[in-house]
Formats: structure tokens, sequence, C-alpha cells
């Protein structure tokens, strides 16, 4: 090798090519760091996905008119599950459940910071109607002021 082929420069241009080639950076990497950073400003405990029932939508990442897949979050003490339901208008729905029950609010944050929000129920139940494709971040905050979210996850 030359002394101009062990440059620093060359050997880290070297290495960033091989790793966007064998490892590129997933094209969703910005949007979840700010929607985890965004996370820090509700100083919330965080769910664990415990289920994802993908089996209409097999290993397609975007739903289309036949899928409805299911995510079951939970920290041991609440549980949220929630059903996304593609429409014809390229829009999808997301219908929940909160256990245990007694009402509150959820919220659905993108990572530019557009947001829609709906009551839960006394019964646990709620829609939200009409979102966008893409990554969100779901916050539930019940009767009491106790707020839990749920992971990214697409729509």
């Amino acid at each position: 090798m030359t002394p101009h082929e062990l440059d620093d420069s060359h050997i880290a241009a070297a290495l960033a090519r091989m790793w966007d080639e064998y490892d590129p950076v997933p094209d969703d990497l910005a949007d979840r760091i700010i929607l985890g950073l965004a996370l820090d400003q509700f100083e919330v405990e965080l769910l664990t996905l415990i289920e994802a029932d993908h089996s209409a939508a097999g290993a397609r990442s975007v739903l289309d008119a036949d899928d409805s897949p299911t995510l079951t979050f939970s920290n041991g003490e609440i549980t949220v599950m929630v059903a996304l339901s593609p429409r014809p208008d390229q829009q999808v729905r997301i219908d929940g459940w909160v256990e245990p029950a007694g009402g509150g609010r959820v919220e659905i944050r993108y990572p530019d910071g557009v947001e829609a929000d709906a009551d839960v129920d006394a019964d646990g139940r709620f829609v939200v109607d009409g979102l966008s494709h893409g990554l969100i971040r779901l916050k539930y905050t019940d009767h009491t002021d106790h707020s839990v979210a749920a992971p990214p996850f697409e729509v």
C-alpha cells in the first residue's frame, strides 16, 4: 500500500461505502429518534409490545384494504390493544381498547409534530380515524392523569 492509500480519509471513506452497502441506515431512523425524544417530554411509562397479529398483512409494511393487524402493548398493569384498519381514501382508522377500563384520553403523535387525539370511554374503547400512513407514537392518559406510551409503530 502506498502512503496515499493509508490516509485516514480514504480509509474512512472505504469503511463508509462498506457499511452503506452491507448495513445501511434504516430509512425511518430519524423519525424513530424524533419520536423517542418526544417521549422524554411526556415523562410516561413505556409499554411493551406483547403481541402483534399481522396474519392478514403478511410481510408487507403498507396496509391494504384486506389488512387489519392488531397490536397489544402492556406494562403488566395497563394493556392497550389497537386494530389498524385501512380506509379506501388511503388513511387509517385505529380501534382501540384499554384495560383496566375507566376512561381517559389517547394522543397520537407523528415525527413531524402532527397530532390526533380521542376520548377513551368508560368501557375502555376509543377510535382515532383519518390517520395518515406513517410512524406514530400512542400515549394513553387515564382519568387519574397517569400516562403510558407505546413504542413507535407504523400505521
